[in-house]
């Protein structure tokens, strides 16, 4: 199964007046020292 870009799907969805969105997340950890520690340890 070949998954179609959002401008693909669009152009579909153009034809009844319809569009995609794509909504995006933010989020802010609030960590402990040792839950940095950790976390920066892990990522290099």
């Amino acid at each position: 199964m070949v998954r179609k870009t959002v401008e693909q799907r669009n152009k579909e969805l153009e034809k009844n007046g319809l569009k995609l969105h794509h909504y995006g997340m933010k989020v802010r950890a609030i960590t402990t020292p040792k839950q940095q520690e950790l976390i920066l340890h892990s990522i290099g």
